[in-house]
């Protein structure tokens, strides 16, 4: 056989340009196929038909290729005598062999498709929960409470927060996954390899935190995430009043660095080994009041507020303590409308000026944490642009762990609402990478692509997370708004439904959303029972923005001029919510009205408004 008089009988009749055409434009239909087709959540069966297809299409465009040449003229059959010499014997011979050839290339092709079944690449969201292990990086699950006393799961899940901490403190760790985001763990049946891997870490620590009396014992273990090989393991014991519990947590934090090469600055270590109170008893009080907090209910922050209290009485220098009730005052000010704005934010600064008094004074290590959050407060309650803007590139840069979850979160409200969905997209993800599992930020990054005008991936962000987060207090409310803005109303009902089902508060973003539900399917009579009860709210200057609301209703209605009486109203109230002029969608319609310009004016946004095409939610059929 003579394989160099074939070679150059493939070239003739151009099977080599067909199998690179037909390979490039494959390799393009399986990207398109892979990318697009499950934000449609199109079944993978069509991707696997899509793919088989290609393949069994691979050798028949070569036969193809061989038989038939294409010409100015038309497709016509190659003239096996034109340029060479075969006879009509080796022609005949060459075709079996070439037909052959390529029956065997697809069978084996096929083979490995099944022999592997085929995965779609997935992009975007999903890859959250399975990002690559990062090189030091560790998770501490919570503390395993063996105390026999369900009540005293605060301690434990203190003492899991305070290492978190301190390790968060050393900035050689790439990343030490926050609390909110382990504590999903406490009840799982889940390989540490499993978690490791969701979590995007390479070291997992466990352990178990047992209190009998006042005596104190601590048990914790190191392990690598992929292998879970035991790298570390030790036991502590001592009694509660006494400063050596303070002492386990840094030393559990020194132990942890040692053993995944992470270098500890000498201000670093001063941190980890700062004690944050000497009074136990105050230290008790104030992680009780974090287990109170973290529950991000009414009732959650009025325990924790007296918690606090209690914490601060015994210990009027505890900063931390502070720093939690002045939060729980500021959050409670905000759109869950728990309490009044103008309360809220009184009590709040109040109480960050006067951590902010202390940490000057003693330790100097919170006054950015507290800058953040008085920036932050001057913005949403006094509408003052300036601080914020100090510090937003600060916001901006945040990579700690623990202060990204407590600040930066801050950060992308303020983007988001003044127009930089960019920022805002970035920070989400890099919440995201720090919290992998954590609802709000989900939140976050769906808004922020919602913004920028990528609907189908803000969707699919929903769709994906709504069967995890369907007890979330702040996911279900937000998705339910975002659904809305998505012209998926029967979503948005479902979400809206879940949130009344479980939590009994309905503030005022609540009664609105199913004020337009109640429109959409013409029940007017529970329109003005809503409507009526928003009203009440406003003239009782009640929290939670009632008057941004019915102008957002109104908006919805598309009656513009009742919109801005009560955009005036909740101007004049000096509502939370006017905060979203500028990037509320539902006002993308009116961004050249003269009456909005004004507003906008008066509140004083830095930069220029949006043109009235930006934002604009899809219309709802």
């Amino acid at each position: 056989m003579n394989f160099k008089r074939y070679f150059e009988e493939l070239k003739r009749r151009k099977v080599f340009k067909a199998a690179v055409a037909y390979v490039a434009i494959a390799w393009i239909l399986v990207q398109f196929a892979a990318d697009v087709l499950p934000i449609f959540e199109v079944p993978p069966l069509v991707q696997q038909v899509i793919i088989i297809t290609l393949i069994l299409g691979f050798p028949a465009i070569l036969i193809f290729a061989w038989i038939y040449d294409v010409t100015p003229g038309g497709i016509k059959k190659t003239d096996d005598h034109a340029a060479d010499s075969l006879t009509k014997k080796r022609v005949g011979r060459l075709n079996r062999i070439i037909i052959t050839t390529l029956s065997i290339l697809a069978f084996v092709l096929l083979y490995n498709l099944f022999s592997e079944p085929y995965t779609p690449k997935k992009e975007g969201v999903t890859q959250q929960m399975q990002t690559a292990s990062v090189g030091k990086s560790i998770a501490v699950l919570p503390l395993k409470n063996w105390s026999g006393d369900p009540d005293l799961e605060y301690i434990s899940d203190g003492m899991t927060d305070a290492v978190i901490i301190r390790l968060s403190n050393i900035q050689s760790i790439k990343k030490v996954v926050p609390f909110t985001s382990v504590v999903a763990y406490k009840e799982t049946n889940k390989s540490i390899a499993e978690i490791a891997k969701e979590l995007g870490v390479n070291n997992i620590l466990q352990g178990s935190f047992q209190l009998s009396g006042e005596d104190v014992n601590i048990k914790m273990q190191m392990l690598e995430g992929n292998t879970e090989k035991p790298l570390w393991n030790n036991e502590y014991r001592t009694v509660w009043k006494s400063d050596e519990i303070f002492e386990i947590q840094a030393t559990v934090a020194e132990n942890v660095a040692k053993n995944i090469n992470a270098q500890i600055t000498e201000g670093e270590y001063r941190s980890i080994r700062r004690i944050p109170t000497a009074n136990k008893d105050a230290y008790r009080f104030y992680l009780q009041a974090e287990y109170q907090f973290n529950k991000l209910s009414q009732d959650g922050f009025d325990k924790a507020r007296q918690l606090y209290e209690e914490a601060i009485a015994l210990d009027s220098t505890f900063i931390e303590a502070y720093i939690g009730m002045a939060n729980s005052f500021m959050l409670s000010g905000l759109v869950w409308g728990y309490i009044p704005q103008d309360e809220a934010w009184q009590k709040s600064k109040d109480i960050f000026q006067e951590a902010l008094r202390i940490d000057q004074i003693e330790t100097k290590e919170y006054q950015k944490w507290i800058t953040f959050h008085l920036a932050t407060g001057s913005f949403l309650f006094e509408w003052e642009f300036e601080s914020i803007e100090s510090i937003y590139a600060d916001i901006t840069q945040v990579s700690n762990a623990i202060v990204a979850h407590n600040a930066a979160g801050y950060g992308f409200d303020y983007a988001r609402k003044i127009g930089r969905n960019e920022d805002a997209l970035r920070m989400a993800d890099l919440f995201l990478e720090l919290s992998p599992i954590n609802a709000f930020n989900y939140v976050h990054k769906a808004c922020a692509l919602f913004l920028l005008g990528r609907h189908v991936e803000a969707k699919q962000i929903f769709s994906t997370y709504d069967e995890i987060y369907n007890g979330e207090y702040f996911y279900l409310m937000e998705s339910a708004k975002y659904y809305y803005y998505l012209g998926e109303l029967n979503k948005s009902k479902k979400n809206l439904e879940l949130f009344n089902s479980q939590f009994p508060v309905r503030p005022p973003i609540i009664t609105w959303l199913e004020t337009i539900h109640a429109d959409e399917e013409n029940n007017v009579e529970l329109v003005k029972q809503n409507l009526a009860s928003l009203k009440d709210l406003y003239i009782q200057k009640a929290p939670g923005s009632p008057a941004w609301f019915i102008a957002l209703f109104y908006c919805h209605k598309m009656d513009y001029d009742k919109a801005f009486q009560w955009l005036q109203k909740s101007y004049d109230q000096h509502e939370v919510e006017m905060t979203w002029l500028r990037a509320e969608p539902l006002l993308a319609p009116v961004r050249n009205d003269q009456r909005y310009i004004e507003l906008y004016k008066k509140i004083g946004f830095p930069i220029p408004p949006l043109s009235h095409i930006e934002n604009a939610p899809r219309k709802i059929q």
